[in-house]
């Protein structure tokens, strides 16, 4: 089965019909606990990475951020995509976050459509910029990604993880230094009091001169709350590790589950890669290899 270039007919939905001649219908997930508890269904069936309640996806969906689709045949949901809106350095990108199929509707072009879906809807609202992260070994979503027109970056990416265990704070600054926090891209304030904009801290040393950056991206999706390092950059491997800490810390003041960066696994294809020992170090966690996918739209 193809999807066409926008999985919609109307702004609400689109029925297509599968191989099997079984008629499947993509549209927005409704923000009632009813159908978080179905997506949550799907998910545990298809991914099993979210520990949360079905009140708990009910949250996430009703973020201002969050976009999230379903697929369905009749009254069952059996595919979502879950989305969100982030801060880019070009604007509003669409982070295409969790894709899950249950077994016995795979193969019919759901996962596609779902993305193609949650692109034509975020093109509507403006965004032009698309990403996705895949692990190496999931061929599967590699294949639906590149069906809707996304790009992988040629090189590969170790994930890493922080995971907060405690929310004491430690002290970490020398003495004499100093950090800051400050947000970039006017972050929305949501019910929780929590933004999901981007935010730049700054270290200075006891002179008073930058020693190192690091900026992050507050997400919240249907498996963790954390913060994403999206750029880090240190005068030394000292200055490294004390912003990759710093970054902890920040985490444990906003009662974030963990935080996640992206190192290019080859020495030599990204300056960042030599973050890696400075992460581990400091307590970061390797935990695989992933694909990074792009687009972007005019």
């Amino acid at each position: 089965m193809r999807v066409g270039r926008h999985a919609f007919d109307t702004p609400q939905a689109r029925s297509y019909t599968a191989a099997v001649s079984e008629a499947y219908l993509v549209r927005p997930a409704q923000h009632t606990l009813a159908e978080a508890g179905a997506l949550l269904a799907v998910e545990r069936k298809s991914l099993g990475d979210s520990p949360y309640t079905a009140r708990e996806i009910l949250k996430v969906l009703r973020r201002p951020e969050h976009y999230a689709y379903v697929a369905c045949l009749g009254s069952m949901v059996v595919g979502f995509c879950s989305c969100f809106e982030t801060a880019s350095d070009q604007g509003s990108r669409l982070e295409l976050d969790m894709l899950g199929v249950l077994a016995a509707h795979r193969h019919r072009g759901l996962g596609t459509a779902l993305v193609r879906t949650s692109m034509s809807e975020a093109l509507r609202r403006g965004v032009r910029e698309f990403r996705a992260v895949v692990a190496v070994d999931n061929v599967a979503s590699h294949l639906v990604f590149l069906g809707a027109g996304l790009v992988a970056l040629p090189h590969r990416f170790d994930m890493m993880i922080y995971e907060i265990s405690g929310r004491r704070p430690l002290g970490f600054l020398p003495e004499g230094w100093s950090w800051h926090a400050g947000g970039l891209g006017r972050p929305e304030p949501t019910s929780d009091g929590l933004a999901s904009g981007r935010e730049t801290h700054t270290l200075k040393d006891q002179a008073g001169a930058i020693a190192a950056m690091a900026q992050c991206l507050q997400v919240h999706t249907l498996a963790y709350r954390g913060l994403w390092l999206e750029k880090l950059w240190g005068a030394s491997r000292r200055a490294t590790r004390l912003a990759a800490r710093a970054v902890v810390e920040r985490a444990k003041v906003l009662g974030l589950d963990e935080i996640g960066y992206l190192a290019p696994s080859r020495g030599d294809a990204d300056d960042q890669a030599s973050n890696s020992a400075a992460l581990l170090r400091e307590g970061y966690k390797r935990v695989g290899s992933y694909h990074v996918f792009k687009a972007r739209r005019a």
